[in-house]
């Protein structure tokens, strides 16, 4: 499977675990399970024990718990580059505000350069 298919699926996965989608879909699931259970004269797809609503629920849990861990890790790894382009920004603009500084700087020798040789040039003329 295509790894950014794969995350695609996670990234779904987790907003549905976390949604209204999936309490209101569990839910249904397990009053149809108990109501179907509990009618006379029908077929049970589980005896009174509910051993099959507690596998199921257990392979769901299984799967359930190791999606959770890849999403957390695909997590972490966009917050890491998250943070690495902040950074590299931020050096740019540092590297910016540098540059300006310097030409400043510059800026203000030029001057008081003129400045002085202006002020020998007045005392020249005196």
């Amino acid at each position: 499977m295509n790894s950014s298919l794969f995350e695609k699926f996670l990234i779904w996965f987790d907003k549905f675990k976390k949604g209204r989608g999936f309490i209101m879909t569990y839910t249904i699931f397990l009053i149809i399970w108990f109501t179907w259970n509990a009618l006379p004269d029908i077929w049970h797809p589980d005896n009174p024990d509910f051993s099959r609503l507690n596998l199921i629920l257990s392979i769901e849990a299984g799967f359930t718990f190791p999606f959770m861990l890849m999403i957390a890790e695909l997590q972490r790894k966009r917050d890491m580059e998250q943070k690495e382009r902040e950074r590299l920004i931020e050096l740019e603009n540092a590297e910016r505000e540098k540059q300006q500084l310097q030409y400043m700087q510059d800026m203000m020798e030029t001057i008081l350069f003129i400045a002085i040789k202006l002020e020998d040039y007045l005392d020249t003329v005196q």
